[in-house]
């Protein structure tokens, strides 16, 4: 399994929710 680091600026807004989203597109498998 390869691993990847993505680095992005999100407005603070946007954030709410975000890290289940992160979780849902991965399968749980993300970490931040």
């Amino acid at each position: 399994q390869e691993n990847k680091i993505v680095i992005g600026f999100v407005p603070l807004a946007e954030i709410m929710g975000y890290s289940t989203v992160l979780r849902t597109l991965t399968s749980g498998s993300a970490t931040f």
